[in-house]
């Protein structure tokens, strides 16, 4: 997370936004979570899981969109 969703400020790996306070504990942990998930969904793909890895994408796309795992995911449409 490069900015506070409060108020925007720059953030530098803390789990406290400096400006507004705000506590990012939580989200912080929802997008390593979902950055988990990527890299399992990736390990998963080597080993031609497909569905475990949709699986993994879904869940990870649920918790925090992002361009890798939708590219991911279109990838096992494809293939699957």
């Amino acid at each position: 997370m490069e900015r506070c969703p409060n108020c925007r400020a720059r953030l530098k790996d803390a789990c406290r936004c400096p400006r507004c306070g705000t506590d990012l504990s939580l989200p912080l942990k929802i997008e390593q979570r979902a950055r988990s998930l990527e890299q399992t969904a990736v390990m998963q793909l080597a080993r031609g899981e497909m569905e475990q890895a949709e699986r993994a994408l879904d869940k990870a796309l649920r918790l925090k969109p992002s361009p890798l795992a939708r590219a991911l995911l279109r990838f096992v449409h494809e293939k699957y």
